[in-house]
């Protein structure tokens, strides 16, 4: 069953072969959250090691509570947060979620409020298949823009430049009690 009242249709599952790895991309499932909140968790050990405080990174535990997930579920069957998976050999090695409608008042815009690879399978062209797919879930639920923040020292940013992300600002966001930078793009659809 799809995390997403509607199911799930073989056309919207995108295989690709990179590396002589078969992988899929698609919707997530239900069941899935607790393993993409997992790669979520790892991800951000590996991708932001020297940017955030290190103890931090140590101490992010990779679950969460029950009532947070309860929440996440809730989020999701109100179409606020939509997850998209990358799979290889049915295990999820990517997650990608972008909040719907109500991120601004603008109900247009979309935002990619994360996109994150296992390490091992980072530089793969799997991140940019996982935003294709995103960008056209979004194009048919009548969103016009997408927005994307990335940490300033993240190395991520060249991706999101490279996908064609028009800078559009800075924004503070906090982690952890600190203060940091997101540079933030935009994506016309």
């Amino acid at each position: 069953m799809s995390i997403y009242p509607k199911r799930v249709t073989k056309c919207e599952v995108q295989k690709i072969t990179k590396s002589s790895k078969n992988i899929n991309i698609r919707i997530a499932k239900e069941d899935e959250l607790e393993e993409i909140i997992r790669v979520n968790r790892l991800s951000w050990k590996t991708t932001y090691k020297g940017i955030i405080e290190q103890k931090f990174l140590d101490d992010l535990p990779l679950t969460m509570s029950k009532e947070k997930l309860t929440e996440i579920k809730t989020e999701i069957k109100n179409n606020k947060r939509k997850y998209i998976v990358a799979l290889y050999n049915k295990k999820i090695i990517g997650m990608l979620l972008y909040l719907g409608a109500n991120y601004e008042e603008n109900n247009n815009v979309a935002r990619i409020q994360a996109i994150y690879i296992l390490e091992e399978y980072q530089k793969q062209g799997i991140g940019k298949k996982m935003f294709d797919f995103a960008k056209e879930k979004m194009r048919k639920e009548k969103y016009t823009e997408i927005i994307i923040g990335c940490i300033e020292k993240n190395p991520s940013n060249e991706f999101y430049k490279k996908l064609g992300g028009e800078f559009v600002g800075k924004e503070s966001i906090k982690i952890n009690g600190k203060d940091y930078k997101e540079n933030i793009y935009k994506y016309y659809l």
